[in-house]
């Protein structure tokens, strides 16, 4: 019959063995125990009620008596299925463990089971909580010390510090593997909610981390997880999120490279800063040099991009992969494409109210064609694959002109033009009292109107140009000197 031994520590020595309850003072038992005068060692069943949390494992030595203490070693090596049962509800499993609470540092290793196992609940004062859940083979901590009079010395985790191959699930949602991570936690006080952090990073600058989510793939250099906001925050990324603009879309993609990415779980959010690049399978290209904005939405059970909004200098490009041809937008105020409008809307800067301030206002461009506004509005169409635009509305101040430099020139000036991408259908429109101004080369033609229509004959390709409203076909002086000065390709009436 085995020999259960129960020892609650209240000085150094003696010993008094106790087999009732024990007391909220330091508590040992094991089924064997040994005590040299310096080292106290038990095998077997072994626990430990500790200022740290409960302790239990096959075998535990208890060394570095320091006098006058509610728990009078301060040295302890755990060994064989090694639990950590802490204050908070966290966990950690291991093989071995060190623990020295006069340094209040802590080393756990797994050789036998591989990994040490720490997991840990966060409860959050606004409700709900969050999991977590480190796995490496070898793991320190740093421990924080709390004496109070009268009452039980108390310790805590500061620090973890993970390394080799490490992985961190959190929230049964995301898997962050790396080669070293860093978990910081501060205890919750009665105004603030526990704050917790981890730091994922990889061993040189040629690797990388990785963060798995459903299907959604990303690489880091270095990765911050917030564990309170649900929020990671990462350097140097790249990946691929697994959703698309297409509303019937469910195999769609957004690839991506960005300096900065914060993806915020709770609001679906993700949002790139510094110079990012993105290919959305349906839409084509945007590049970025400040921020950019993806929004997420849960339609029917299947995930989808509703909103993509960049600030600062921005470049969209859809490419028709039936025609070859492309469209291109760029803008250094805002760009926003809404998937359940099924538009995009682009702004130049506020200092884009002055025809001619090109760099401040949205540029359009396409194979034969470009042109300047202060705004710029597209309308797409959802065919099968692709989002395709079908619809350009120009606003404010529009420059419009040829580009190829080999063809005859041709430009002209309006308040707003509408565009239509697959007609090449185009009408220029004036505001009232205002005009537009308009000279084509090749047909020899300048006109003054309140609007010019350009219509393609879909078979010659040629292009009727007709004028509405008040039309003149010779320009004053001063109408031939405002297209003289911003289009220095322009010749003048003799």
């Amino acid at each position: 019959m085995k020999t259960y031994t129960s020892i609650l520590i209240t000085l150094l020595i003696p010993f008094t063995i106790f087999s009732s309850e024990p007391s909220k003072e330091g508590y040992v038992s094991s089924t064997n125990a040994s005590y040299d005068g310096s080292a106290l060692t038990l095998t077997g069943r072994v626990v430990l009620d500790h200022g740290l949390g409960k302790m239990t494992a096959e075998q535990a030595s208890l060394e570095k008596q320091e006098a006058g203490k509610d728990f009078p070693f301060s040295l302890i090596h755990l060994h064989n299925d090694v639990i950590l049962s802490l204050k908070d509800n966290a966990k950690l499993l291991c093989d071995h463990a060190d623990l020295d609470f006069s340094n209040l540092t802590g080393t756990l290793t797994a050789p036998k089971s591989g990994l040490v196992n720490f997991t840990d609940t966060i409860h959050k004062k606004s409700g709900g909580d969050s999991y977590v859940n480190l796995k490496s083979p070898n793991i320190e901590l740093c421990l924080t010390k709390e004496e109070k009079k009268d009452q039980k010395t108390e310790y805590d985790i500061e620090k973890i510090k993970a390394k080799d191959s490490c992985t961190i699930e959190y929230n049964k949602e995301f898997i962050l593997e790396s080669d070293h991570a860093l978990y910081h936690k501060t205890t919750a006080t009665s105004s603030k909610d526990f704050q917790g952090t981890v730091t994922a990073y990889p061993k040189d600058d040629q690797s990388y981390c990785k963060i798995f989510h459903d299907k959604d793939y990303i690489e880091a250099s270095l990765v911050n997880l917030d564990l309170v906001q649900s929020v990671l925050s990462m350097n140097n990324s790249r990946g691929k999120i697994e959703s698309s603009l297409l509303p019937q879309q469910q195999k769609g993609h957004i690839e991506f490279t960005t300096e900065n990415l914060s993806w915020d779980n709770t609001k679906h959010s993700l949002t790139l800063n510094g110079k990012s690049h993105i290919v959305e399978s349906a839409l084509g290209t945007v590049t970025t040099e400040e921020v950019l904005n993806i929004q997420q939405g849960i339609i029917k059970g299947v995930k989808v991009i509703s909103k993509i909004q960049s600030k600062g200098p921005s470049e969209f490009v859809y490419k028709d992969p039936q025609s070859a041809s492309y469209h291109k937008l760029k803008c250094k105020g805002i760009f926003k494409i809404d998937r359940n409008l099924l538009n995009a809307q682009i702004s130049g800067t506020s200092k884009a109210k002055t025809r001619g301030n090109y760099i401040d206002q949205v540029f359009y461009e396409e194979e034969t064609l470009g042109a300047y506004a202060d705004m710029a509005h597209v309308e797409f169409a959802a065919d099968k694959q692709l989002l395709q635009p079908t619809s350009l509305t120009l606003k404010g101040n529009v420059c419009l002109f040829s580009r190829k430099e080999q063809e005859p020139f041709r430009c002209g000036i309006a308040d707003r033009v509408t565009y239509s991408p697959e007609t090449k259908t185009m009408i220029l429109s004036a505001n009232p009292g205002q005009k537009v101004l308009f000279w084509d080369e090749q047909q020899g033609v300048r006109m003054s109107a309140s609007e010019v229509h350009l219509i393609q004959n879909p078979q010659s390709h040629q292009t009727v140009i007709q004028g509405v409203g008040n039309v003149k076909f010779t320009l004053s002086v001063e109408e031939n000197e405002v297209l003289k000065k911003l289009f220095p390709q322009y010749k003048p009436s003799s």
